[in-house]
């Protein structure tokens, strides 16, 4: 019988988390799955945990080599889905035990293309340090503080002003939807999700739930935490302009959106931050001449905010 959902799982060496990960997906409550998992060549002894296991849903792919690229074992993976519904889980991740079940049945009543809940940020040792959705934009806050659809220009406008789903691992997608818009685009290391749920939403409205029904791991080793931030900036640059001259805004629309996502992205380092400053603003200035007149006004109120904090301090 073909299963119901299809859960793409993939696992690079995080051996300390992987049982805890599989084990989340195999005790879900809704049961009609097939769970592919694809090691993209680990050597920390993930692939022997994989092994072990003998559930018949699952099919294991081991890479021979490694991929070089998340996205590419992701896509890789989902080219084995024979589900209408994909599931994309991560091995440092896991989910709740109704998370399929809650995800499915929304995607399914309300006719979305994708649905997708808040999640539980949590630390390496699996603690709690707060809800994604604290850190949403406040007009997102008060329009889906309880479980809503997400009208597809809704969701684009809070995808141009921050990724929406930082998870993967919180999302079910109708594999149609996934397929048409030919998976996760192979230009981006970082941000190929962001840059997918932008295209969907082009195309497709969405479903929010308001209940936490992953846990994202935030630790040393994750995708984010080992590129440099000058290689994320930059994936941040193409893809707003990319998406904005696909959807026919202006690049002046687009570095409004873009230069206040620039300037939080200070908060992921900030000394490689500002040594990237100068490199970021000539890749702005390669994309319109324009660039440097937008960022007149937010990094007004950034240099406001560092004055009056130090005087603040002196006082």
């Amino acid at each position: 019988m073909t299963p119901k959902v299809s859960i793409v799982f993939t696992s690079y060496n995080h051996k300390k988390y992987l049982k805890q990960a599989v084990d989340s997906l195999l005790a879900q409550t809704f049961k009609e799955f097939e769970l592919i998992i694809i090691d993209d060549c680990s050597t920390d002894g993930s692939q022997e945990i994989l092994k072990s296991y003998t559930d018949p849903r699952i099919r294991l792919y081991l890479n021979e080599e490694n991929s070089g690229s998340y996205v590419i074992s992701t896509n890789y993976g989902a080219s084995f889905a024979n589900a209408p519904y994909i599931v994309f889980a991560q091995c440092d991740d896991w989910a709740e035990p109704n998370q399929i079940e809650i995800l499915l049945n929304a995607i399914e009543t309300k006719q979305v293309g994708v649905a997708f809940s808040c999640s539980n940020l949590v630390d390496e040792s699996g603690k709690k340090l707060k809800e994604d959705f604290d850190v949403r934009e406040d007009l997102f806050k008060k329009s889906h503080s309880v479980d809503s659809v997400i009208l597809k220009d809704h969701a684009f406008h809070y995808l141009m002003n921050s990724c929406i789903i930082p998870n993967l691992s919180a999302a079910i997608i109708r594999r149609d939807l996934f397929e048409n818009l030919k998976g996760f685009s192979n230009k981006y290391t970082v941000l190929a999700d962001w840059d997918f749920w932008l295209r969907a939403s082009s195309v497709a409205d969405f479903y929010y739930v308001r209940e936490p029904l992953n846990n994202f791991r935030q630790h040393s080793t994750t995708i984010r935490s080992s590129i440099k931030t000058k290689k994320q900036l930059s994936e941040l640059f193409d893809m707003m302009f990319s998406i904005g001259k696909k959807k026919n805004i202006s690049k002046w629309k687009v570095c409004n959106h873009l230069i206040p996502i620039w300037i939080n992205w200070i908060g992921y380092g900030k000394k490689e931050w500002i040594d990237s400053f100068l490199s970021m603003i000539f890749k702005g200035i390669n994309y319109t001449a324009l660039f440097p007149i937008a960022m007149i006004v937010p990094f007004s109120g950034l240099i406001f905010s560092i004055i009056i904090n130090k005087i603040g301090r002196v006082v």
